[in-house]
């Protein structure tokens, strides 16, 4: 791997603290590295710091975007401000085979990769990603809830909505810790696969006939599935973790006026286990940027160090 990555030029246009993670690993590894609205002191002196998203790809043999994208004017998604703005002028400096990688793209970035002929690359919603990314924000949200919760999760009845890769995740930790478990879905198979793992397996049809019961709620479903009816036959105090992409899947004006303490919780992997995060964001690129790359042990918690 050292080889491979030895001399290999790396762009990163934005970020948070995964892509800060990220950097170092790429560069433990001898990349050389060029960021644009992404800085950190714990980044040696040689990796190159500017402010010009055109200058820093022009060299670049690969470039990543931070793993929540873009907004809908092309400013990529960074703690540092201002923040990068991907445009067709940044997209053509980008030499021919550079591939772009990103979390989720925009229609519009999509169309305008094909305009420009340039390779672009969506990973988060990649399963060799996304269920190891389903680790960190399991385990925020959960801390999110103990923090809020007068009672402990032990025992309590934990409603999940959705049954994916992250609700998947947070289905098992909950049961794990002596959670009482309610997973929401719709599809019959997605209901046999929920009861099959001795959880209450909820339709979501039925959603309103149980909810009463629920003393904290994590939604992971990205459209509205807690309105205000639902709200309202919440028992008080009961805490709602929303892990939904913004808008969220939660009528929050509604819970508001109801007394209903619900927070909206995306990108909780950077916030709560930036390094594991990191980590994953790394060996997800390298193993699409360098197809004979595997790593030896694919795994969470630290993964190794580069610092």
């Amino acid at each position: 791997m050292t080889e491979k990555l030895a001399g290999l030029e790396i762009c990163l246009l934005g970020g948070d603290a995964r892509e800060v993670e990220a950097a170092l690993f790429f560069q433990a590894w001898g990349a050389r590295l060029t960021v644009c609205g992404l800085n950190s002191e714990r980044f040696r002196e040689k990796v190159h710091v500017t402010d010009d998203p055109v200058a820093a790809v022009a060299q670049a043999q690969l470039v990543l975007a931070p793993v929540l994208g873009t907004d809908g004017e092309g400013r990529v998604y960074a703690l540092q401000k201002p923040a990068p703005v991907l445009n067709e002028t940044v997209l053509r400096s980008m030499p021919a085979n550079c591939p772009l990688f990103i979390g989720l793209a925009q229609p519009w970035l999509r169309s305008l990769a094909v305009k420009v002929g340039r390779k672009l690359v969506e990973f988060r919603e990649r399963d060799d990603f996304a269920i190891l990314n389903s680790v960190p924000s399991a385990e925020g949200a959960i801390a999110m809830a103990m923090e809020r919760m007068p009672i402990t999760i032990h025992g309590a009845q934990a409603f999940v909505l959705g049954f994916g890769r992250t609700g998947n995740t947070l289905a098992r930790m909950l049961h794990g810790i002596g959670a009482h478990v309610w997973v929401a879905a719709r599809r019959p198979e997605v209901l046999a696969q929920i009861a099959a793992h001795c959880y209450h397996a909820v339709p979501f049809n039925k959603l309103a006939d149980y909810i009463q019961l629920a003393e904290v709620i994590f939604n992971t479903v990205p459209a509205l599935v807690l309105d205000r009816s639902l709200l309202s036959r919440l028992p008080p105090g009961t805490v709602v973790i929303d892990l939904a992409s913004y808008p969220g899947g939660v009528d929050f004006p509604s819970a508001a006026q109801l007394g209903i303490p619900a927070v909206l919780a995306p990108g909780l992997p950077a916030r709560v286990a930036p390094h594991t995060a990191g980590l994953i964001v790394a060996e997800t690129v390298l193993r699409l940027f360098l197809p004979e790359y595997s790593p030896p042990v694919i795994t969470c918690g630290r993964g190794g160090t580069w610092d």
